[in-house]
């Protein structure tokens, strides 16, 4: 069986924003082929905005010192600096992109998200990140060098003395195996919270990013650090999941249970404004108390807010619950904690480098960013900064790399025959593996949420290594023509989400100790946590964890 073999320059896995500011940095060389994968957007449509350090009395430093301070300053600092430094330069990249942020009768119209010390998210309408991939898709379209396959996904790394080579990615719409071989790829794969049956991600997102890298052998940093949104719709069914902006509770808005209580006053004066990571705990305990509505939620209060506001900085939310047939300037929200954006991912340096030679990394598929809790407007101000900066180092690597790196067409199909011969018998049970993932999603739901305990992350710990084996088993004999390739690409997927399920509870055991968004009831939060960082590695058959000191600047 012959798998399709495609040649290119720069394989880019992943098509949201952090992707195509990838692309649109090395496609700058005109002699460089770029070709950039994808099965969807991920979390960049919903980029309502992004911080920049504009208010009158703001500053980069005290920008630095908000985001260190609320990720309990377990932040890689250098990652943080490059962060907050260079979203001035983002700005002006935007308006060479004809991108133009909100302004007022002040200057910039600014939100302020909660744990930043001034207003600091900057928006260019209610759809900044649909505005920007708009803007970078026709850019990118109009260079003869960029080439983008949709429905394709990766699942794979080749790696070879320790250096990426390519990808095995699956072809959706041709239903086969296609194997694409680079002489540098960039993983943009974002987050990867959709492993959890409750999410605020949508299902285009999964743990392929962390799969993949993991086992090439390149480091993972604190997959134990997950941001639970603390305002994920629980209902109406349609909107089930999607995040509620929490910049709100500084123009008005309130939480409160199912009897009406404002129940975040009884923690102090601060009420609602308090760190995501604070907020989804004292939400999550409440509904455990059984003052949770009838959906196992409690109730967002917009109406504080007033119709004008809402109209004027949130006028999305206020259409999306419309179509839904609630007007939120008079109906409260029903809302709860979901898994929203994993803190932990790849190791990367400043320049976006991975262990592995030829392998680049940006955006929410990074670890060691936002330690252990990330402000809001982070996360979109992230995949700008690194997708642009990975773009930048990808393309001096292949200025500087030699021109016959790309391995030749038998290699490539001898490695790809291996690894699916690997996957499965001749047929795939799809209720079982439709069996595997709930079992999966289940153990999460009950032992890795919002709060966790040694004695649960254990058990976790041995069911999903259960589940691991169940899907490791092997083909007998060598017949790859009657594989039936949409059951092994659905597989792979489940066994890529698996295996990243049972990293962050391996590493959530591992920390002992409650920090930020990673709540354990056995430990209590200590004042001045270690500085420290878990790195995890592939050892063979088995999961290699390290403590690494956090350097101090």
């Amino acid at each position: 069986m012959d798998i399709r073999h495609i040649e290119t320059d720069a394989l880019i896995i992943g098509s949201g924003l952090s992707g195509l500011m990838a692309a649109y940095r090395i496609s700058r060389e005109q002699g460089t082929r770029v070709l950039i994968l994808g099965t969807g957007s991920g979390a960049s449509p919903f980029v309502h905005g992004f911080n920049i350090p504009l208010y009158k009395d703001d500053s980069v430093e005290t920008f630095i010192n908000d985001t260190l301070r609320s990720g309990q300053m377990q932040s890689d600092e250098e990652l943080v600096r490059k962060l907050c430094t260079e979203s001035l330069a983002v700005k002006e990249e935007l308006h060479k992109l004809g991108i133009e942020l909100d302004k007022n009768d002040e200057g910039y119209a600014l939100l302020k998200p909660l744990g930043s010390t001034y207003p600091r998210v900057a928006c260019s309408g209610n759809d900044t990140g649909p505005a920007i991939m708009k803007a970078v898709n026709a850019i990118l379209r109009s260079r003869e060098n960029y080439n983008k396959i949709s429905g394709m996904r990766a699942l794979r790394l080749m790696s070879a003395d320790n250096r990426v080579r390519g990808a095995l990615a699956y072809d959706t719409s041709a239903n086969e195996f296609v194997f694409i071989s680079a002489k540098a790829v960039v993983l943009a794969t974002g987050g990867f919270c959709k492993i959890f049956r409750f999410s605020t991600n949508t299902p285009d997102i999964g743990g392929d990013g962390i799969a993949m890298a993991y086992e090439a052998g390149v480091p993972l940093t604190d997959m134990e650090f997950i941001q639970f949104e603390p305002s994920a719709a629980v209902y109406p069914e349609e909107l089930k999941g999607r995040g509620v902006i929490t910049t709100m509770f500084y123009d008005g808005a309130a939480l409160r249970n199912a009897r009406g209580e404002r129940f975040m006053l009884a923690y102090g004066s601060e009420g609602e404004r308090v760190n995501k990571d604070v907020m989804s705990y004292r939400i999550y305990e409440e509904i455990l108390k059984g003052n949770g509505t009838k959906n196992k939620g409690v109730y967002f209060d917009a109406t504080g807010v007033g119709k004008e506001k809402l109209m004027e900085s949130y006028s999305s939310y206020v259409e999306r619950y419309k179509r839904c047939g609630i007007d939120i300037s008079q109906e409260m929200m029903e809302i709860a904690p979901a898994p929203h954006t994993s803190l932990g991912g790849v190791r990367i340096d400043g320049e976006c480098r991975t262990k592995a030679e030829g392998l680049f990394a940006c955006g929410e598929i990074c670890g060691s960013i936002h330690g252990a809790n990330r402000i809001g407007g982070n996360a979109g101000l992230e995949t700008l900064v690194f997708g642009l900066q990975a773009g930048e180092t990808a393309g001096s690597y292949l200025h500087n790399t030699e021109s016959d790196y790309n391995p030749d067409s038998d290699i490539c199909q001898a490695w790809a025959r291996e690894v699916l011969l690997g996957q499965s018998s001749v047929k795939v049970d799809e209720s079982r593996l439709d069996g595997i993932r709930t079992r999966m999603q289940d153990i999460l739901e009950e032992h890795v949420n919002v709060i966790r305990n040694g004695d649960g992350l254990k058990k976790a710990k041995k069911e999903l290594s259960g589940l691991l084996s169940e899907l490791s088993e092997e083909i007998a004999g060598n017949d790859i023509q009657s594989i039936h390739a949409f059951g092994i690409y659905n597989k792979m997927r489940l066994k890529n989400d698996v295996l990243t399920a049972y990293l962050v509870t391996a590493a959530a055991l591992e920390r002992k100790e409650s920090v930020g968004c990673h709540v354990r009831s056995d430990s209590q939060a200590a004042n001045n946590c270690e500085r420290y960082r878990l790195l995890m590695e592939k050892d063979g058959e088995d999961v290699k964890i390290s403590k690494e000191p956090i350097k101090q600047y």
